[in-house]
């Protein structure tokens, strides 16, 4: 009955060791898709980003051709004013002449009516025949006098309107003025934007090309990491006597050698929980088992099984090559007393000192 527990006990343990070798050989590749998919994302949005200024630009553009328009329109509108303010001071001034020597020449008439002995009322008496004919002169002199001020009447009215219809002129040149000099700043301030859209298009097509990069690489890691995923894993040829997973094989100095050579290849590369592969990192199992299988020995995956799976030594009887164990941890011993290992999180593989484990296994 207890061997009977016993074989289920360590079939148990087994398939669960199985399922958590499945588990952390698809993490990285999982991770990398992840990856892949997140720098897809920001290129998606980079290049949304890019768009979207490319697109506030055009419209830009499009107001500030319609401004351009309606500042020409202005101007021209502008110069029509002046021309016809021009127009009506010249008339003005025409008017104003013409009254002044109207107004000269009424005097002067006046002057020589009511003034000299010729036009006096007692000449125009004396000279009349009869009071018919008196009458009828001082009226013909009367009309002459009412005619000459009905003209600078009529000069006035007309010069008043001149006046008037100049001062309409002046205030709608005025306006338009006002309004030519809004749209220039409104233009300005337009160009200006668009000059500032411009950077922010060059700044984001600079970010549209480092997501782009980011999006290539990331894709070359999941190839990567699915090649190693997918890759077979290597096994040792089995002795006589059956499996070598639980008896240590021939290892010469050349395959510790060799082993050391790939570990110390992997200095630098960080701690992953989990990880076993050098493009997402390695706990420390994960980076003993890869390790050894680029020298064709499969090992178990977690410490405990390695630690039990090799044969034991001291470790004053350790050579490069071989596994350092201690609770929950494993290493590769490198030679003159040095260990090389994956730590922990936060941490790098790195060495550490072999005098830290309790003993070392040998494959």
């Amino acid at each position: 009955m207890l061997k009977r527990f016993l074989v289920l006990t360590i079939a148990t343990i087994v398939a669960i060791s199985s399922t958590a070798v499945v588990s952390y050989a698809t993490n990285p590749l999982k991770s990398a898709k992840e990856k892949t998919a997140s720098a897809k994302s920001q290129l998606a949005e980079a290049q949304q980003k890019e768009a979207n200024i490319g697109a506030n630009i055009s419209a830009l553009e499009k107001k500030i051709n319609a401004t351009k328009a309606e500042i020409k329109s202005l101007n021209k509108k502008i110069d029509k004013a002046e021309a016809k303010m021009d127009k009506l001071t010249e008339q003005f001034m025409e008017l104003e002449n013409q009254l002044s020597l109207q107004e000269s020449d009424l005097n002067a008439r006046l002057k020589e009516m009511y003034l000299t002995s010729d036009t006096s009322v007692f000449n125009v008496l004396l000279n009349s025949e009869n009071i018919v004919d008196f009458i009828s002169n001082m009226d013909m002199i009367q009309r002459i006098h009412e005619q000459d001020v009905k003209t600078v009447e009529e000069l006035t009215a007309k010069q008043e309107q001149v006046e008037k219809k100049k001062q309409e002129i002046t205030e709608t040149h005025d306006m338009l003025v006002t309004h030519y000099e809004a749209q220039k700043q409104k233009s300005n301030e337009l160009v200006s934007d668009q000059q500032e859209l411009v950077s922010a298009k060059a700044a984001a097509g600079q970010d549209t090309a480092a997501a782009q990069r980011d999006y290539e690489a990331a894709k070359a890691n999941q190839a990567a990491v699915e090649r190693e995923v997918n890759r077979p894993a290597p096994t040792s040829v089995p002795s006589s006597g059956g499996s070598d997973s639980s008896k240590p094989s021939r290892k010469t100095p050349a395959l510790g050698n060799g082993i050391v050579a790939d570990a110390k290849a992997l200095l630098g590369i960080p701690y992953k929980w989990g990880g076993t592969s050098p493009s997402t990192g390695f706990d420390c199992s994960g980076f003993t088992q890869y390790v050894y299988a680029r020298n064709g020995i499969f090992i178990p995956r977690t410490s405990s099984a390695q630690a039990s799976g090799g044969k034991r030594v001291s470790i004053g009887d350790l050579e490069p090559g071989d596994i350092v164990w201690r609770p929950g941890h494993v290493g590769i011993y490198v030679g003159g007393g040095s260990v090389i290992h994956s730590p922990q999180t936060g941490d790098v593989v790195s060495y550490t000192a072999a005098s830290g484990f309790r003993f070392g296994v040998r494959y």
